[in-house]
């Protein structure tokens, strides 16, 4: 679960709370209004009883109670309605039977099922006073609030979906909101990490995250700036050790052809042991230039006809002491009938010399290494096999990414800057061609490039 389903669940578990508690308080505050309606209601009924009631007694005139039961009667949830003298006896009643008898018979027989009986004296002429008296039955007062209720609460619960839907839009538009810069400051991460340090985090609010994304910012930059002060270095070391290398591997080469006099053994495998060392201090340092020009946009192909075989000699000579101290078998199997290639020949021969280096790193003593080729209809494809450990299936997609190394052996030691075989994608890319790997772990690993076809045959 991401950060964004997280906090788009904790926000909306957190509304539905609120929700939640506001619905039951909404339903409670309306409950007691309801409740309070109907006793004011009642309360009002009352008040006009006794009206009628003292109306009919200041005036003398029994008529008006009489007219005002019929109406008194349509009220909903009324049970009886009476107004007894200060002698206890019933004057008026909605039930007729009761009139001018005692309220001691009435209390003793009036009906069951009452809820609310409400009265209120009445003064007349000084004398005791009379009793206005209402009754409410029960079962209307609850199924009124029972009524009243269920609409109540139908009201709530429609309301409470709607901002509950809205809830859950605005918790995921606040997610996704919060969780961007987060998301933006990951890939820029990402993409230091792949050694793109001019990455820049968009600052566009004035919270913790802007100034958070800010100092990434800065941090970039900085990157930057030491990165090329980095290049400048190591480009000029690189530039100055050219030379003496140059001159080592002259003078080897010169020892080696004995054109001095003849060597014996312990001097022919120093100096051996001199070649050996200045071949791989080379393929390094052209490394290192290489990947400095290409990050520069300075790296130049000049493209021209040539055959694979002058391009693949210069490398199998070069790494042929390598090979034989390390008990390897290395050789090239090209067929005589290969066209020519459209190549820039210094920077495909830094290829292939990248590509038989990794290959005699992971063989084992007594392996074996083959560069070989074959005809395409528009290109030629040449490849460098080697009976070395394999490369795990779940490893191949990083071979080709800069500064990825593959381990080595079973103490998992890792060999090299990480940088040849991106060298090689790109300059293989360059030329209009494509590199991929075949490989089975503990079986060996097949390197293959294209390069378009040039216009003179082999």
């Amino acid at each position: 679960m991401n950060l964004r389903e997280k906090l788009g669940i904790w926000i909306g578990l957190s509304m539905t709370i609120a929700i939640f508690g506001v619905s039951a308080g909404l339903y409670a505050l309306q409950k007691a209004q309801i409740e309070s309606a109907i006793n004011e209601a009642q309360a009002a009924q009352l008040q006009n009883w006794a009206a009628v009631c003292q109306e009919a007694l200041s005036s003398r005139n029994d008529l008006v109670l009489l007219n005002y039961i019929p109406v008194l009667k349509k009220t909903q949830g009324l049970l009886f309605a009476y107004l007894a003298r200060p002698n206890g006896e019933i004057m008026v009643h909605t039930s007729s039977q009761w009139i001018l008898r005692s309220l001691a018979d009435w209390e003793a027989q009036k009906p069951g099922g009452m809820g609310t009986e409400v009265s209120r004296t009445l003064a007349h002429q000084g004398r005791n006073p009379y009793t206005a008296v209402i009754g409410f039955s029960e079962d209307y007062r609850r199924q009124s609030m029972a009524s009243a209720t269920e609409k109540m609460l139908w009201q709530v619960l429609k309301v409470s979906a709607v901002v509950f839907l809205l809830g859950i839009i605005f918790s995921a538009a606040l997610a996704s909101a919060l969780v961007r810069p987060i998301r933006q400051l990951v890939k820029g991460s990402e993409e230091i990490g792949k050694g793109n340090f001019n990455v820049k985090i968009p600052a566009q609010t004035r919270d913790e995250l802007s100034g958070l994304a800010e100092s990434f910012n800065r941090m970039a930059r900085q990157l930057a700036r030491l990165d090329e002060l980095k290049d400048e270095f190591i480009s000029s070391v690189t530039h100055d050790l050219r030379g003496p290398l140059s001159s080592i591997s002259m003078y080897a080469e010169y020892l080696a052809a004995e054109a001095r006099g003849p060597l014996n053994p312990r001097q022919k495998e120093l100096v051996e042991i001199i070649g050996e060392s200045t071949a791989r201090l080379t393929v390094f340092i052209n490394t290192i230039l290489d990947m400095a020009k290409i990050k520069a946009g300075k790296m130049q192909y000049h493209l021209q006809p040539i055959s694979v075989r002058e391009l693949v000699d210069p490398v199998i000579k070069l790494m042929k002491i390598t090979a034989l101290r390390k008990n390897v078998a290395l050789a090239a199997t090209l067929p005589a009938s290969l066209p020519a290639v459209s190549a820039d020949p210094p920077r495909v021969e830094m290829a292939i010399s990248n590509l038989v280096f990794n290959a005699l790193k992971f063989t084992p003593e007594g392996g074996r290494i083959s560069v070989g080729a074959r005809e395409e209809p528009s290109s030629v494809e040449i490849f460098v096999a080697d009976t070395g450990r394999g490369i795990a299936p779940d490893k191949i997609h990083l071979l080709f990414r800069k500064f990825e190394q593959i381990e080595s052996g079973q103490n998992e030691e890792k060999i090299g800057t990480g940088l040849g075989l991106a060298i090689v994608k790109q300059t293989v890319e360059a030329h209009g061609g494509r590199i991929w790997v075949e490989s089975q772990p503990g079986k060996g690993s097949v390197f293959h490039f294209t390069l378009p076809k040039g216009l003179e045959r082999a």
